[in-house]
C-alpha cells in the first residue's frame, strides 16, 4: 500500500470520529510534558527539532551509497510486466526491488 494511501485512511478515521481531533499539513519542532500530559509544539522537517529534542543531536556519516525510487504508472508498462508480482534483482553490489502499489489517492 503506498504511504499516502495509508495516510488517508488513517486520518479519515480520526476525521469520522472527531473532525478537530488532528491537524494535518503542521510540523512538530518540540514538546512540553507535565505531569497532566504532552503538549506538542508544532512545525518540523527533514531536520527534525523533535528528534533532536527526544534523542539529542546526532553526527550523521555518508555512507556514500545511494537509492533510488522510481514511480512509474502501471499503463506505460508492457502488457503481463512481470505478471504483476514483486521482484527482486541482485548483482555484484546492486540490487533493485520491483513491486506494484495500488493507486493513489489525495
Amino acid at each position: 500500500m503506498h504511504r499516502a494511501n495509508f495516510h488517508n485512511i488513517l486520518a479519515d478515521c480520526v476525521t469520522g470520529l472527531n473532525p478537530d481531533a488532528i491537524y494535518l499539513g503542521s510540523a512538530a519542532v518540540g514538546f512540553e510534558e507535565t505531569a497532566d500530559g504532552v503538549a506538542l509544539l508544532l512545525a518540523d522537517g527533514i531536520k527534525s527539532a523533535l528528534r533532536r529534542q527526544i534523542a539529542g543531536e546526532d553526527n550523521p556519516q555518508s555512507t556514500s551509497d545511494s537509492a533510488w525510487l522510481v514511480m512509474v504508472s502501471a499503463d506505460r508498462l508492457p502488457d503481463g510486466f512481470m505478471g504483476g508480482t514483486s521482484s527482486i534483482w541482485v548483482g555484484p553490489n546492486k540490487r533493485a526491488v520491483v513491486y506494484f502499489l495500488g493507486a493513489v489517492v489525495s
